[in-house]
């Protein structure tokens, strides 16, 4: 799916002698990275008119509902201290200082796009012609990365793992039981070094578990209509109203991870692992900052992974 995300954010925490006050916020792009933003998302499209769609509807609209909540999560997540700040913020002591290093770090990110890419996909099983046609579906851990240490990597892992075990996060009443799918993914999250022990405060958890529950609700409600245009204004809407996320980080969100994962759910995978390497020269050779190159390169790692995930299991 952070690519939350994806959104590029950049937080300004700090952590007051008495623990209060964990983080505040500035406008995230100076006029000169609006430019660059701006630059290379025309540049962006241009590569993109480059690499003739081979799938006509593509995967998007069958996994596009997943592979976007994936997205949503990475950008809820990479804003994290914004709205569960708020929550820890009121149990003072040791439990600020704890979230001042998991926001700090990019464990928020994780876990919240793993979340709502899997609580998305049991949900939204009535968009998945292959898991619904097949009792005997095994899904395919596929993935283009230069290194196995990636969030893209990591997140194919994580989603085969969950989408074999299914049916033991399915509820009576047709919901997912988001407790269990969080303790598994925070046990994967320990074993590949990404664990925070703020991952086990029962109110950080909670605040986590009631926005990506937020988030998959969009993706359910457009299952079986994921080009409506409704879909994405709803996604970008709610990160701006309950994760706070400012104008310029909803817009890439629009600009760069959706089109990005609707570009990717057209190719084939051959043509995804190209476009992978060019998306990386043009992101490296752009005029936007160091910070950002970085936060670019791990949306574009995550999104391209997630669709390429998506393409080949749904």
């Amino acid at each position: 799916m952070s690519l939350v995300l994806l959104c590029c954010v950049f937080l300004i925490s700090s952590c007051s002698s008495n623990n209060q006050d964990i983080q505040t916020y500035t406008e995230p792009y100076i006029p000169q990275e609006k430019i660059a933003i701006k630059a290379l998302i025309d540049s962006i499209d241009m590569l993109n008119e480059k690499y003739p769609s081979v799938q006509t509807r593509g995967a998007f609209f069958t996994g596009g509902v997943v592979g976007l909540a994936d997205a949503a999560g990475w950008a809820a997540g990479a804003g994290i201290g914004r709205w569960v700040g708020g929550a820890a913020g009121s149990l003072g002591g040791p439990a600020t200082a704890v979230l001042g290093t998991f926001i700090g770090g990019r464990v928020g990110p994780y876990v919240c796009t793993f979340l709502a890419s899997g609580a998305a996909n049991a949900l939204c099983s009535k968009a998945c012609t292959r898991v619904v046609s097949s009792d005997n579906f095994e899904p395919q851990l596929v993935y283009v990365v230069s290194n196995e240490d990636s969030i893209g990597y990591y997140h194919n892992r994580m989603m085969t793992e969950l989408c074999k075990n299914k049916d033991k996060y399915y509820i009576s009443n047709g919901s997912v039981d988001y407790d269990l799918m969080y303790q598994d993914i925070v046990e994967y999250l320990h074993s590949i070094g990404k664990y925070d022990e703020a991952l086990d405060n029962a109110v950080i958890k909670s605040a986590i578990i009631n926005q990506i529950k937020s988030i998959c609700s969009i993706s359910k409600k457009y299952q079986l209509n994921p080009v409506n245009d409704d879909f994405i204004n709803e996604q970008c809407n709610y990160l701006k109203t309950n994760c706070y996320l400012q104008d310029a980080e909803v817009n890439l969100y629009r600009d760069y991870s959706v089109k990005l994962y609707k570009k990717c759910s057209t190719l084939s995978d051959s043509q995804i692992e190209n476009y992978s390497k060019d998306l990386s020269i043009l992101i490296d050779n752009s005029n936007v900052s160091k910070n950002q190159k970085e936060e670019l390169l791990l949306t574009a790692d995550l999104t391209i992974n997630s669709a390429l995930y998506w393409n080949s299991n749904y």
